[in-house]
């Protein structure tokens, strides 16, 4: 279930290349490196999303499961 769900799922979907555009095209490219970068914020919010109503640290554990 965890290929299905998750990290794996977004990524599959919202291929990183395709994130990264997306990014730069909101002129949010990362000139310094912070704790999440770009393109995990991403990926935690569509989480967020696809995952409420739970709180939000319990949407990043789906999202970090192998």
């Amino acid at each position: 279930m965890s290929d299905q769900s998750g990290l794996g799922l977004l990524t599959r979907v919202y291929p990183s290349g395709l994130v990264d555009r997306v990014v730069a095209a909101g002129g949010r490219s990362e000139p310094h490196r912070w704790l999440l970068p770009a393109r995990l914020v991403v990926y935690f919010v569509l989480g967020l999303a696809l995952f409420s109503p739970a709180p939000y640290l319990d949407d990043m554990r789906p999202m970090s499961s192998p």
